[in-house]
């Protein structure tokens, strides 16, 4: 096996020829060949079957998260949890706490409307019920940078540009509800979950269109000192419920809407705000939680891709291993620190922000083949291999390879963004081979339909070779 991890980097030119299914997908599609950087390489093999332009430092878009989730079980190890605190300054009394309380974030990944009700609920049960002063939000565990939401493509309400944050609270994304309701003249449109203080003005009217394809509906977002939401547009009076996922507030914002709502639905009150700031010294936990091990954050970060999870584990990699806060930088010391130990390193490699939503990151499909191949070999590789997609089954790929010859026969994570297609993992042949496969392609459009063909034409021969 020690041979799969040795031998990728110097195999630019061994096995060079690209397969005849994917040479032809190439053709039939007008991309060039150079567009490609392909590895295939059995686990048993010192040599791989394939070896295309490897040593080409590529834009992996989101397979760029194999190198995190790795470094970061490694690191932080697959047991590690992320701790959030209630704390209390001041006295209680009677169900009054004479003072401020703090949540201190840790930078959770996962941490959403039911785990923050029944942190809450904690607290209340503690005995508080009545806070005289503000409930205070702490998220200097990170320090991020701050950012133009919308810079990487002028779409800031998408949940996949959600900065992180040290107290994220899901994902810092709203499900927006339009519905028609038996008896009301206009659609209805509610938020989930709903946002004290948040506005919604809806000025949508109903349309006699079918209600199939695109709908005329369009969201406006409001980030100022009132923030809100105004859906403008028709709504198909034949259809009966349209929801969509957007990021609709701040950071800040959404912590003082989601607490001051879930602290009055716990039964709370509050005398003063919520509002971000850091945690006073001379304070007691009175709650707490621990979130999901990190194993099953990494299921969930790299099956459905999600680029926010991403971000806020390299920025605890960097806080865990060079201390708080957390940077984006310290990050990226620590994950090229260990890299280099392994013999995983390369001068190519920029992580970037850990995600792949990024127009700079780059690896080469050589370095990302030496890393799968280390993996591969791991006692951590369950672990690691439970997170990716299945071909044909959940994830990115729920709705690729279905009822064919790949179906649950290979797990790999998905790249795309303008101009990148990407996929990296392993692939059980019929043959009962088991192979590492990388392939970074970098071309304009090939993030449509014909990105998605030549990976196809790629795994569909891989499974099938004799062995």
């Amino acid at each position: 096996m020690a041979a799969l991890l040795l031998s990728v980097s110097s195999a630019a030119g061994a096995g060079a020829t690209l397969p005849a299914p994917v040479v032809e997908a190439l053709r039939d599609d007008g991309l060039p060949q150079s567009s490609l950087s392909l590895l295939v390489h059995a686990v048993d093999e010192v040599h791989p079957r394939v070896a295309h332009l490897v040593d080409v430092p590529r834009n992996p878009a989101s397979a760029m998260k194999v190198v995190t989730t790795w470094a970061a079980l490694n690191l932080l190890g697959p047991e590690f949890k992320w701790t959030t605190e209630v704390h209390a300054a001041g006295d209680s009394g009677n169900g009054r706490l004479e003072g401020d309380v703090y949540l201190k974030g840790s930078g959770d990944p996962f941490l959403v409307t039911e785990q923050l009700w029944r942190l809450l609920r904690t607290v209340r049960r503690k005995g508080i019920e009545e806070i005289a002063g503000d409930f205070v939000v702490d998220r200097t565990v990170f320090d991020v940078r701050a950012s133009n939401r919308g810079a990487f493509d002028g779409k800031p309400e998408r949940a996949y540009n959600v900065e992180p944050d040290g107290a994220l609270l899901n994902f810092g994304v709203n499900e927006v509800h339009v519905e028609r309701r038996s008896g009301y003249p206009r659609p209805i449109v509610q938020i989930e979950p709903r946002l004290a203080g948040f506005g919604i003005e809806n000025a949508l009217t109903f349309t006699k269109r079918p209600c199939r394809g695109r709908l005329d509906i369009r969201l406006v977002v409001e980030r100022g000192a009132s923030p809100g939401i105004r859906l403008e547009g028709k709504f198909p009076a034949r259809c009966r419920r349209f929801s969509i996922r957007r990021s609709i507030a701040t950071h800040d914002a959404y912590a003082r809407g989601l607490i001051g709502h879930l602290w009055k639905a716990v039964g709370g009150k509050l005398g003063g705000k919520v509002r971000s700031g850091r945690l006073h010294e001379a304070t007691r936990v009175v709650a707490s939680h621990d979130s999901e091990p990190l194993a099953l954050m990494g299921w969930r970060l790299n099956k459905f891709s999600n680029n926010v999870m991403a971000r806020q584990l390299l920025l605890t990699i960097g806080q865990h291993l060079e201390g708080t806060p957390g940077t984006v930088e310290k990050g990226r010391r620590a994950v090229k620190r260990w890299l280099a130990s392994q013999g995983l390193d390369a001068p190519s490699l920029f992580l970037d922000n850990g995600a792949g939503l990024s127009r700079e990151a780059r690896i080469r499909a050589d370095t990302l083949g030496r890393l799968l191949g280390h993996a591969y070999r791991s006692p951590l590789r369950p672990e690691f291999v439970a997170t990716f997609p299945l071909a044909g089954v959940d994830g990115t790929l729920a709705k690729r390879f279905r009822d064919s010859a790949v179906t649950g026969r290979a797990h790999l994570k998905t790249g795309l963004l303008n101009g990148v297609r990407a996929l990296a993992g392993y692939v059980h042949g019929a043959a009962g081979k088991h192979y590492v496969v990388v392939a970074l392609q970098n071309y304009p459009k090939v993030h449509k339909a014909a990105g998605t063909r030549v990976q196809n034409a790629l795994i569909e021969w891989l499974v099938k070779l004799p062995g």
